[in-house]
């Protein structure tokens, strides 16, 4: 639960800590650490998409870039949230997460 909660304040970082310090401990453990790590190294590819986008539209004009960009991410943060919070809530239940399949 720790590795979904930290994930939103410090990307992959507590994910890795917990997946190599107690990954070999629990399958329960490894199986969400890796979890949590996946949502957010996938949440950095996405940022990083739409960084490449709205350079690209920067070409064009700022504000073409911004009015384009800035929403985008935005969805893709709170989706990301609202993931990373179910998974979480699971993990605390004891259950498996399933993120959708277009992650």
């Amino acid at each position: 639960m720790a590795g979904y909660l930290g994930a939103i304040f410090f990307s992959f970082l507590p994910a890795l800590a917990i997946y190599l310090s107690r990954g070999r401990t629990s399958q329960y453990v490894r199986y969400h650490a890796a979890k949590a790590a996946n949502l957010s190294v996938t949440m950095i590819v996405f940022d990083v998409s739409a960084l490449i986008i709205g350079l690209m539209l920067a070409l064009d004009t700022v504000t073409v870039a911004l009015a384009v960009v800035l929403p985008v991410i935005t969805a893709l943060w709170l989706v990301m949230l609202a993931c990373l919070v179910r998974a979480a809530l699971a993990a605390g239940r004891g259950q498996s997460y399933q993120p959708p399949d277009w992650m």
